[in-house]
């Protein structure tokens, strides 16, 4: 790391480090003068652990500038003039046109009138997108791009213990249990911007497995064996709660979203074509709460008569898939070109270049485009059955027959609620 050379431009040195690392321990369970399991109990335990620490903060990112928070946009014109290859008309790239002023000139199309200096006023600027606006990042230069350094932290830890005991009852009877369990702690899609603002999504993995299995011989031919298991794993996949239970109601004023607390929303495509703007899709991008549980039984047994091992057993197993969704609850709005463009073009492209910008879309307040979903609590469940026989049949030893017959029922999962529909 010492010898690691600085990004061009930014010359902030970045950093990756990881440690590995772990341990076992196993034997026979003895607690001073409380128990003594020689011969009886014994254990085994597993640990490893794993750490990623990474900084990077060698490539720039684009804010708006602070003539754009004014509604200044004269920065962004080129000097270019686009030519409509259709009517002739011409426009000058990245211009922002009045969504007011629209009208129908002599050829019957219709048309807006380019704000003066290319500058909304600020009387014009919608009050919610201000105070949206004042929760962006400052830029740290004066171009219109590449105007803004991240400094993105991500931290990513791994746990990974397993511990099995087993436990010689008698001479005929063991039992056996064993847990595993998997932990990570890392941070989905950093992006250097603030609360709550921000699309990373802090991911809390968590798994844990248990196994008790018990083995009974009743006879020198004849063995039973019963089993246990459950299975749970979280995989939650989400923006943090100071995101999606944010007070946008309160702190900006912006009604309409479908959970309490409103959480902040998800606002797209506020860019200023090729000259900057917001470079980054703002508010939560995902809010899946995953878990998935299995529990199983089994028991099986073992006959051995003469020539012929028998074994017979039979599983059932229920699979619960929960998933909590509240993705797009919170409001997700795009403002494109379209309302500071020219109407009767249909495009904001025209001559090779742009007319009309996202970013003034935003501060006009002209949303292009809305949704609002309805919070999801999706419960599916389902009970898996199966049975077997078998025989090893020895016909004489150099011939082994193997027959068996096996029956596996599978339903289709169902809602838990009923609330599932499918139309086909």
């Amino acid at each position: 790391e010492a010898l690691d050379a600085a990004p061009p431009f930014s010359h902030v040195l970045q950093r990756d480090r990881k440690n590995d690392y772990g341990f076992t321990v196993g034997g026979p369970v003895w607690l001073p003068k409380i128990y003594n399991g020689k011969n009886k109990t014994f254990f085994f335990f597993n640990l490893e652990r794993f750490g990623n620490s990474q900084l990077a903060s060698g490539s720039y990112g684009t804010v708006p500038t602070a003539a754009y928070r004014n509604g200044d946009f004269s920065g962004a014109l080129t000097g270019k003039t686009l030519t409509d290859p259709n009517t002739g008309y011409q426009f000058l790239e990245n211009a922002i046109y009045d969504p007011l002023s629209t009208y129908t000139d002599a050829n019957g199309r219709t048309m807006r009138t380019m704000f003066p200096g290319n500058i909304i006023p600020k009387s014009r600027m919608d009050p919610v997108a201000l105070k949206v606006q004042a929760l962006i990042p400052a830029p740290i230069n004066t171009q219109n791009t590449l105007n803004w350094l991240p400094n993105i932290s991500t931290n990513t830890t791994q746990q990974l213990p397993s511990l099995k005991i087993d436990e010689n009852l008698s001479d005929s009877t063991k039992l056996s249990f064993y847990w595993r369990q998997q932990h990570t702690n890392q941070i989905a899609a950093p992006d250097g911007l603030p609360v709550p603002i921000t699309g990373a999504r802090p991911k809390l993995v968590d798994g844990n497995q248990y196994v008790l299995n018990g083995d009974h011989t009743i006879s020198p031919t004849l063995m039973l064996h019963l089993g246990a298991s459950f299975y749970r794993f979280l995989n939650p996949d989400s923006s943090p709660l100071s995101v999606l239970q944010y007070d946008a109601v309160g702190q900006l004023g912006l009604v309409g979203s479908a959970t309490n607390p409103a959480g902040f929303p998800e606002l797209f495509n506020m860019g200023v074509n090729n000259q900057g703007g917001e470079g980054q899709t703002l508010g939560p991008t995902t809010s899946d709460h995953q878990y998935t549980d299995m529990l199983g039984f089994v028991a099986s047994t073992t006959w051995v008569r003469g020539s012929h091992t028998f074994k017979f057993g039979a599983e059932v197993k229920q699979n619960v898939y929960s998933d909590v969704n509240v993705q797009g609850s919170q409001g997700q709005y795009y403002f494109n070109n379209g309302p500071t463009a020219i109407p009767y073009l249909g495009t904001s492209s025209v001559g090779g270049g742009s007319i009309g910008a996202g970013y003034a879309t935003f501060l006009l307040g002209q949303v292009t485009q809305y949704n609002v979903n309805a919070p999801r609590d999706t419960q599916m469940r389902n009970i898996v059955w199966a049975a077997y026989a078998q025989d090893a049949w020895k016909v004489n030893r150099k011939l082994t027959l193997e027959l068996g017959l096996r029956w596996d029922y599978t339903p289709m999962f169902r809602e838990l609620h009923n609330n599932m529909a499918e139309i086909g």
